[in-house]
């Protein structure tokens, strides 16, 4: 693959290519203008600079080169002082001289011509390699979890909070899984391996100068995804970054997106998330729809810019006008839960459609939540089922977990213990909590598995490690009474205590009761009472009756 460093060679090598669509070169002095201050701006400006120049020389030389072109006539001196076709004199002599000189002239021009294809053919070669590498490497990548989702990052759908509390957090929040950036290919990164030319338009230069500005960039911008990913070539990073600023300082959008990635992770450059809000500002005002998205993903959480939820619908409505299925799947959570928007899930229930239709796991598995609980759309446990499916067979974990929740209780399928205990088994391999836990239970009760009371416990504590309540409390009800694990009273009221703090009924009883009785506590009665009033809040009937008998005392 060609480097960062052989600018030039790059560009004679590029000359004979054909040229891509014509398109528009990024506006060069808008974007120094607009966002003074910024190390990577600046540099990308002086980038630019350096290329104007370059352009002007190379422009320069071609016209010193054509000035000084040798003429036939001079071609023929030359010829003929080098002792070829003779003085001319005697018969036939100088016609003999001319038509050698025709043939050698013809010959220079045929062995120019040949060199100029073998260079051709060996850019073109290089240029392929690259392409076919980075197109076979995006395919494998496609199926993984993609690095941005509000479902991950702070907002989800409702129905999703109440079934599977793993994704959801407390109260709706978001995932405590897959918060960090992760070193797969983005979704600019996929669009530079489909052809790159995502929100460029018209030209502003000659048809010619704007294609071979552009076949430049993009092979600068292919080569950065290499180095960035470790296609074919070491992993570098910093090598990355730097073709990444020369193929954006030539118009290349997509390279620019991937520039504010690379800050934003602090990858190959200093991390900063102000750096990386205003890059992908930059590109997000080219239309670029991944930079639109990421924008938002901004927005929501505060990254680099003010948090502002409406700014972020907004930029998550014009990536999803353009087909962006994150956006799109993004914009249904938005207003599912009415975040920044008012609320609807009618159009929640659309947009999951559009975004699960590109195959989107997380789209596919909360339009089967929707399905399954009737939210936006008539309840269809069936279709739920289905949808589920689809995101298991992709990997997707909690669609898994979720799959086997299905077979367990004969929600829209036939039950299916042992068909459950494997789909809890294949999420908590992965170290999903509450397959975790559920998986426990069935080694507890001999459900589709074999009794297995040690296994069982096994399995509950890594649910209850991962700070899954359920398990917390089944795990602190075990040690009270030393069922397969050895007793300690006060082991058992610190798992009750973990589970109550996030708001576990069964756990706030127990754990008033041990401060009602000093089991594995101190004695403290007030403590008890509000612990029972916690619980009784949510509906448990034991601390309902708990309380009357404190009250008729």
């Amino acid at each position: 693959a060609l480097c960062a460093s052989s600018d030039i060679r790059l560009e004679h090598m590029l000359a004979a290519l054909r040229p891509l669509p014509a398109t528009r070169a990024m506006e060069r002095e808008p974007m120094c203008a607009r966002d003074g201050g910024g190390d990577v701006e600046e540099e990308v400006c002086g980038l630019m600079r350096e290329l104007e120049a370059m352009r002007a020389k190379k422009t320069c030389l071609r016209t010193h080169a054509t000035e000084v072109a040798p003429t036939k006539e001079t071609e023929r001196a030359r010829y003929i002082a080098q002792g070829g076709g003779g003085d001319g004199s005697g018969a036939g002599g100088g016609g003999d001289g001319g038509a050698d000189l025709e043939s050698h002239l013809k010959a220079k021009v045929a062995l120019g011509a040949a060199t100029l294809a073998k260079g051709e053919a060996r850019a073109r070669a290089e240029v392929e390699a690259v392409a076919v590498s980075t197109r076979q490497h995006a395919e494998l990548e496609r199926d993984k979890v993609e690095r941005h989702s509000l479902g991950e990052e702070g907002v989800a759908i409702g129905a999703v909070a109440a079934e599977t509390p793993e994704r959801a957090g407390n109260g709706g929040g978001g995932s405590r899984e897959g918060q960090g950036s992760g070193d797969e290919l983005s979704p600019t990164a996929r669009q530079g391996v489909r052809g790159g030319d995502g929100g460029r338009g018209n030209c502003e230069n000659s048809e010619g100068e704007c294609a071979e500005v552009h076949e430049d960039a993009e092979i600068l911008f292919r080569q950065g995804l290499q180095y960035e990913h470790g296609l074919g070539v070491q992993k570098d990073e910093q090598k990355a970054v730097r073709l990444f600023k020369l193929a954006a300082a030539q118009g290349h959008v997509n390279a620019l997106c991937n520039l504010g990635f690379c800050c934003e992770r602090g990858a190959g450059v200093q991390k900063s998330e102000e750096q990386a809000a205003r890059l992908y500002k930059l590109a997000a005002d080219q239309g670029n729809a991944d930079a639109q998205y990421k924008l938002a993903v901004c927005h929501v959480r505060g990254m680099g810019v003010e948090k502002n939820e409406r700014e972020a619908v907004q930029l998550f409505k014009l990536a999803a006008d353009q087909g962006y299925p994150h956006a799109q799947y993004n914009l249904g959570v938005c207003y599912n839960n009415g975040t920044g928007v008012d609320k609807d899930e009618e159009e929640a229930v659309r947009l999951y459609t559009l975004a699960a239709d590109q195959g989107l796991v997380r789209a596919q598995f909360n339009l089967g939540v929707c399905f399954k609980s009737g939210t936006g759309v008539q309840k269809d446990e069936e279709e739920a089922v289905r949808l589920y499916k689809l995101a298991a067979d992709r990997g997707d974990v909690i669609a898994t977990y979720a799959l086997g929740v299905c077979h367990d209780t004969g929600t829209g399928v036939r039950t299916n213990k042992r068909e459950a205990v494997r789909l809890y088994k294949l999420a908590a391999e992965q170290g999903f909590a509450r397959a975790q836990f559920n998986l426990g239970v069935c080694y507890k009760n001999g459900t589709g598995v074999q009794k297995d009371e040690e296994e069982a416990v096994r399995l509950y504590k890594l649910a209850a490690d991962q700070g899954d309540a359920k398990a917390q409390y089944v795990l602190g009800y075990r040690y009270q009474h030393g069922t397969g694990v050895h007793k300690s009273e006060r082991m058992g009221a610190q798992l009750f205590k973990r589970a109550a703090e996030q708001g576990h009924a069964d756990a706030q009883y127990s754990l008033g009761t041990c401060y009602k009785n000093g089991t594995g506590v101190h004695k403290d009665k007030q403590e008890a009472l509000r612990l029972y009033k916690l619980a009784a809040e949510q509906g448990h009937a034991q601390a309902k009756q708990r309380l009357r008998h404190v009250r008729r005392r």
